[in-house]
């Protein structure tokens, strides 16, 4: 009785066996390098005697004759006094636009820079004034918004702006929030980097 058993086993691994090797038989075989002449890449010396090169570069290397840079923005900075900003006394609009506002306000009237500051930077303003909220201290040669970027819902905004402060350049990054419909400075940072 065991010999049954055990030959219905190796009828069945047999039988598998040769499944398996009818499967392998079928398999076509992958294409293999080997005893395929090598073929040169463009802008190379083929294989050959010694004193030949066997591989140049394809791509060149860089160099300073050869590299072509953007050309630098012809547009000089703005000057504090050109500013297109709304005068003094009209309300501003749109969040860049407070912040044009704002920095004419330091060249003018330093006292009305805070019709541009929001409630809550207003109960926390630093003992240096509404100057001291975006780090503002000397002379403001002109400024340039490098970008603005509004979201809905909260309304929020973002406006960068490169200053020429002081002889030297600086960028300040201004994060304004909506009071009563109007744009509001709620902070401002001094850009890193």
């Amino acid at each position: 009785m065991k010999k049954k058993p055990l030959r219905l086993l190796l009828i069945v691994l047999g039988g598998a066996l040769l499944v398996g090797c009818a499967a392998l038989l079928r398999q076509t075989q992958a294409p293999t390098d080997v005893g395929a002449p090598p073929v040169p890449l463009p802008d190379q010396t083929p294989l050959g005697t010694p004193d030949q090169a066997l591989i140049q570069p394809v791509y060149p290397t860089p160099t300073p004759e050869n590299i072509v840079l953007p050309p630098l923005p012809t547009k000089p900075m703005q000057q504090a006094t050109q500013v297109s900003a709304p005068p003094l006394s009209a309300p501003a609009q749109t969040a860049e636009e407070v912040v044009e506002a704002f920095l004419k306000a330091y060249t003018q009237d330093p006292q009305q820079m805070t019709l541009y500051l929001s409630q809550n930077c207003l109960a926390n303003l630093p003992a240096g004034g509404a100057a001291a909220v975006a780090q503002l201290n000397g002379k403001l040669d002109g400024f340039v918004i490098q970008s603005g970027s509004v979201a809905l819902n909260p309304p929020y905004a973002v406006v960068v702006v490169a200053l020429n402060l002081n002889g030297g350049q600086t960028v300040r990054v201004f994060q304004l929030v909506q009071e009563n419909g109007q744009w509001k400075i709620e902070m401002v940072d001094i850009a890193r980097g």
